[in-house]
C-alpha cells in the first residue's frame, strides 16, 4: 500500500475527496504547501471533533488508514488487542508492590524483551556498580561511613 491511496481513502473520510485543492494526490501533504496543508489539518480537526474517538478509530481503519486512538492506562489494560499479545504485564517494584504495565514492544520471538524488576530506589545499585569498578567490600564500607555514598 503506498501513501497515495492511503490518502485518497482518508480524503474521502474527512471530506476532501472532491476538493480541487486535493485533485493531484501527493505522497504526503507537506508543509511547503501550506493552503492544501491547513486545510487538510482543518478538516481533519473538524472531523475528529464531531467523532467519538472510537467512531474515528472505527471509519479510518475501516477505510485501511492505519490509525489509532491515544490510550489511557485504564484502556490498555483492557483492551483486548494488548492482552492478547501479552503487552500488560506484571512485575514487583520496590515501592509500588506489584505493578501492572505496558512490558517492552516490539516482542522478539528469539531475543524477548522482559523486565527483571522496578526502578531501584535511589542507592539500590551502589555496592553491585562500585564492584564492577573494583572497589573492596571495605572501600565501599568506608564511602559509606565517609557519607561519599549513601541509600536515600
Amino acid at each position: 500500500m503506498t501513501g497515495a491511496p492511503i490518502l485518497k481513502r482518508g480524503l474521502l473520510i474527512i471530506g476532501l475527496d472532491q476538493d480541487p485543492d486535493f485533485a493531484e494526490i501527493p505522497q504526503l501533504i507537506l508543509r511547503e504547501n501550506v493552503v492544501q496543508a491547513e486545510k487538510y489539518l482543518n478538516a481533519l480537526r473538524t472531523y475528529c471533533a464531531n467523532h467519538t474517538a472510537d467512531e474515528v478509530d472505527r471509519a479510518l481503519n475501516a477505510a485501511q488508514v492505519p490509525c489509532s486512538k491515544v490510550m489511557t492506562y485504564r484502556m490498555m489494560l483492557e483492551d483486548p488487542h494488548y492482552e492478547a499479545r501479552e503487552t500488560i504485564i506484571e512485575w514487583d517494584d520496590p515501592k509500588m508492590g506489584a505493578t501492572k504495565s505496558i512490558g517492552p514492544v516490539p516482542k522478539f520471538k528469539k531475543n524477548p524483551g522482559w523486565i527483571f524488576r522496578g526502578s531501584p530506589t535511589y542507592g539500590m545499585d551502589n555496592e553491585a556498580v562500585l564492584s564492577e569498578f573494583g572497589y573492596s567490600e571495605s572501600e565501599i564500607r568506608e564511602l559509606y561511613q565517609r557519607k561519599v555514598i549513601n541509600k536515600g
